[in-house]
């Protein structure tokens, strides 16, 4: 395996990793609010009901970095196999870069849309 294949394999498994860890967050943001969900409805000892949407903040954000990073390291790769001609266009890699991408990621649809959904279907669940 030369050094180039190498790159290639360490970075699409970083890929496939930050991808996972998104949908991850998702999956344990759902079965979060479920849980909070039933103890909301069989104890109702909540007092404020916007408290039960508390969790889709960090889940929110935390998604939004997994998301921005994969789609960092999509760039990365695709930067690779630029010609020498596009290699010139595309800047390099910079921790501004990175908070770029996640911020894009934070108000792309597979984030808002998800958990703003989320919010309105819980916001109508518990009123």
């Amino acid at each position: 395996m030369d050094k180039l294949e190498y790159k290639l394999n360490v970075i699409q498994s970083i890929i496939t990793r930050m991808a996972n860890n998104s949908s991850n967050c998702k999956l344990w943001c759902i079965t979060l609010l479920t849980g909070i969900l039933v103890f909301y409805f069989q104890e109702n000892s909540i007092n404020n009901k916007l408290i039960v949407l508390l969790p889709l903040i960090p889940f929110m954000l935390l998604d939004a970095y997994y998301l921005g990073l994969e789609k960092y390291y999509i760039a990365l790769h695709d930067k690779i196999f630029a010609t020498d001609d596009e290699k010139k266009i595309i800047p390099h890699e910079t921790f501004l870069k990175k908070i770029l991408a996640m911020l894009k990621a934070f108000f792309s649809f597979s984030v808002c849309g998800f958990y703003l959904l989320i919010a309105v279907i819980i916001f109508f669940i518990i009123n």
